[in-house]
């Protein structure tokens, strides 16, 4: 979840630095990501992203 910010104009989005860590997941949801191609790991983080959004008053 990036900041959104707009300058001259064009609007574009500052996302904050990312951390490694290791997480557990089900093998078939790293499979269903997986099978997404390159790039599984920021859809794992897109979704999680997604999640915290439409669960914020949790």
């Amino acid at each position: 979840m990036g900041k959104k910010f707009k300058q001259k104009g064009v609007s574009f989005f500052l996302t904050p630095l990312s951390e490694a860590t290791l997480i557990q997941l089900d093998q078939d949801i790293l499979d269903w990501f997986k099978s997404k191609g390159k790039g599984y790991q920021s859809l794992i983080n897109s979704a999680l992203c997604s999640y915290i959004e439409h669960n914020s008053s949790l």
